[in-house]
């Protein structure tokens, strides 16, 4: 515990969660959404280049898809890709939130975050660990408000949680309750144990996951149809 009592969300590794008894378990697809069939893509996923492109909802998700794909570390464009599969009103791009930690204020980098009153989403552009403390610090954030505004404190939420490597995104979902956050801002261990809930989409070549990611055209009907599903989370 005493290597995680002053990191920043940002420094989390796999013993981060461990640290405030917290563990993952992965489900399919029908269990994770609730649907058997998912439902359809906002764009048509069989248009294999930008040049074949006549609308501009699918001309901008093309373009945007191949920009994505450029293999730069910190690439810009994963994140702009990632508001392109998410056309929803209230995000916003490259937020630092205030992660309080043992006593200490640091911070926590979310690189897109969806924010709606019922339900809230946020985007990492690495590691699972970076993104339950982003969801711990999008939670404690909240809360401050809250107070702040007279208003009850939230006991706990639920956070949506998509991880995207260049094109290939895992979805979670991420319970945060009271005691957990208040356990990560005193630097102690929570007695109840906390399961994040994530889905790992099932594409044809899974060993080619990360280079292929949604440029072969059946990756992406798999991958936009999760990302439908998980947009009704959302709405």
């Amino acid at each position: 515990m005493t290597d995680y009592l002053f990191k920043s969300a940002n420094e989390w590794t796999s013993d981060g969660p461990k640290a405030y008894n917290i563990g993952i378990a992965f489900q399919d697809s029908q269990i994770f959404f609730g649907q058997i069939t998912l439902p359809l893509p906002f764009v048509d996923s069989e248009i294999p280049t930008a040049d074949d492109i006549i609308d501009v909802a699918s001309y901008t998700f093309r373009s945007q898809l191949e920009l994505a794909m450029i293999h730069e570390e910190g690439n810009s464009g994963v994140v702009d890709f990632a508001v392109v599969l998410l056309p929803l009103p209230w995000i916003c791009l490259r937020m630092w939130l205030p992660f309080l930690t043992c006593g200490e204020f640091k911070h926590a980098k979310v690189d897109v975050c969806v924010i709606n009153c019922d339900a809230n989403a946020i985007v990492r552009l690495d590691t699972c660990p970076q993104l339950v403390a982003g969801a711990i610090a999008a939670f404690q954030d909240m809360n401050s408000g809250r107070r702040a505004a007279g208003l009850e404190v939230l006991d706990s939420m639920v956070f949506l949680g998509i991880i995207m490597v260049r094109t290939s995104p895992s979805v979670l979902k991420i319970p945060v309750t009271h005691e957990l956050a208040q356990c990560v801002e005193t630097g102690t261990f929570p007695d109840n144990l906390t399961i994040v809930t994530g889905h790992v989409l099932d594409i044809p070549r899974p060993h080619c996951r990360f280079s292929e990611g949604m440029d072969p055209l059946d990756n992406r009907r798999v991958i936009l149809r999760c990302y439908e599903a998980f947009k009704e989370f959302l709405l």
